[in-house]
C-alpha cells in the first residue's frame, strides 16, 4: 500500500462493504491480525462467517483514504433468546485498521457509524469479548464490563503435560507442532459432516433433542441465551471451511440424550481439546459426565479446556466432572444496549445486559470464528 500522508487524510470515508473491497479487506485482516496455519482468512472462511450466518448477512462498514481501505468493522449479526422472546443482537468482530493510518480515530469512527446503523436495523443488544488492547476503546464508546467467563480445564495426562509445557517453556521457540489427525484418536471419530448429512437419521434426533432442551431452559429461563436453530448448528459446526469439529454422543436405550461438541488444537506442545458445546436433555441425569468419559476414552490428550458462564447448564455438570476453574483466565464479556430507556417492556436492555448471572453462553457463542 502507497504510504499515507497523515497530515493530508485526517478524514475517513465510510462506506458499506461491498463485494468490490473484499480482497483488499482480506489483505488488510491478514496484515492486520496476522495470518494464522489453522484458521485462513480467505474468501471462503469471509462468506462463510458473514454472508451464510442463518442469524442475518454481517453489518460491515470499511474506512477509506485517498480511496484506499484503511480500516474495516463487522458486526456478526446474532440471535439471543430471554423467556421465549427473541433479542436482536450483534457481535462486533474483524476490527481492523491500516499500520500506517493507526492513531487517526479509525476504530472509533466506524464503531461509532456501525452502532448508529445497527440502531436503524432494530439490533438491540452488542455483545462481544474484546482484548486486553482493544477494550479501553470500547469502553470510551460506550460498552460496559459484565463480567470474567471462567475457563474450565480438566488435566488428562499430569505428567505427560507438565513435561511438555517444562520443554515448551525453555525453549526458544514456543512451538506450535501439528499433530496428524489419527495420531489424536484411539479410534475413529465422528466429525460433524458425517452428522449433519443428508439421509441421516442423526438430524432428526437432534432436533428432538434440541426441542427438549429447549423447551426446558429457554422459554422459562431468566437467562440470556443464544437462540439457537437447528439451522444454527449446521451452519456453527458443519459448514466451517477450515475449522474440524468433532462430536461424541450420549443414549438412553435409543433416545439421544447428548451431544458434545469440539475440536482439536496443539498450544505450547500440548494436545488441547477445546469442548465448545453441550447439548442434554436436562430430564436425563449425569449426561455430561458420561459424554467426557467416552471422550476420554476417544482422545489422546493432554487436557480439556471449555468456557462457561456459571449461569449456562453444563457449568456445574463439568465441575463434577473434575473441570478447574483457572483463576483469572477466561474471556471478558462486555456489552452495550442499543434500545433506548423506556423503549422496552418485560426485558430491561438497560439493566439486564449488565447482570452476569443473566447471561448463559458456552465456549461456542464465544469462540473467535
Amino acid at each position: 500500500m502507497k504510504s499515507i500522508d497523515h497530515k493530508k487524510t485526517t478524514l475517513l470515508e465510510i462506506v458499506p462493504y461491498t463485494e468490490a473491497h473484499r480482497d483488499e479487506v482480506l489483505s488488510l485482516v491478514n496484515l492486520s491480525l496476522g495470518e494464522k496455519q489453522i484458521l485462513k482468512r480467505d474468501a471462503a472462511y469471509w462468506h462463510w462467517k458473514h454472508e451464510e450466518n442463518p442469524f442475518g448477512r454481517s453489518l460491515m462498514l470499511v474506512g477509506l483514504q485517498e480511496g484506499k481501505v484503511v480500516g474495516m468493522r463487522a458486526f456478526l449479526r446474532w440471535q439471543l433468546n430471554w423467556q421465549g422472546e427473541r433479542i436482536e443482537a450483534a457481535k462486533p468482530v474483524d476490527s481492523v485498521t491500516h499500520p500506517q493510518a493507526r492513531r487517526q480515530g479509525v476504530f472509533s469512527q466506524l464503531t461509532t457509524a456501525a452502532c448508529d446503523m445497527a440502531q436503524q436495523m432494530g439490533i438491540q443488544i452488542l455483545f462481544n469479548t474484546p482484548n486486553q488492547n482493544s477494550l479501553p476503546g470500547y469502553l470510551k464508546l460506550g460498552w460496559q464490563q459484565v463480567g470474567l467467563v471462567p475457563s474450565l480445564v480438566k488435566v488428562t495426562s499430569p505428567a505427560t503435560a507438565s513435561w511438555k509445557l517444562l520443554k515448551s517453556l525453555i525453549s526458544s521457540k514456543h512451538f506450535k507442532q501439528e499433530i496428524p489427525t489419527s495420531d489424536w484418536f484411539i479410534s475413529d471419530p465422528t466429525d460433524t459432516s458425517q452428522l449433519f448429512g443428508e439421509g441421516d437419521k442423526f438430524e432428526e434426533a437432534f432436533e428432538n433433542l434440541l426441542l427438549k432442551s429447549n423447551s426446558l431452559n429457554k422459554n422459562s429461563s431468566e437467562h440470556i441465551l443464544t437462540d439457537k436453530t437447528i439451522s444454527f448448528w449446521r451452519w456453527r459446526y458443519m459448514g466451517h471451511p477450515h475449522y474440524q469439529y468433532y462430536v461424541e454422543r450420549c443414549y438412553d436405550g435409543a433416545e439421544l440424550t447428548g451431544v458434545l461438541f469440539y475440536r482439536l488444537n496443539v498450544r505450547r506442545g500440548l494436545r488441547e481439546v477445546m469442548i465448545t458445546d453441550i447439548v442434554t436433555n436436562p430430564e436425563k441425569k449425569n449426561v455430561v459426565k458420561k459424554l467426557i468419559a467416552q471422550l476420554s476414552e476417544q482422545v489422546r490428550s493432554d487436557y480439556f479446556v471449555s468456557l462457561a458462564t456459571k449461569s449456562h447448564e453444563t457449568f456445574n455438570e463439568l465441575r463434577a466432572s473434575r473441570f478447574r476453574i483457572v483463576p483469572r483466565k477466561g474471556l471478558q464479556l462486555v456489552a452495550r444496549s442499543l434500545v433506548d430507556q423506556g423503549d422496552s417492556e418485560g426485558f430491561d436492555f438497560n439493566n439486564d445486559i449488565y447482570q452476569f448471572d443473566r447471561w448463559s453462553l458456552s465456549l461456542g457463542d464465544l469462540e473467535g470464528l
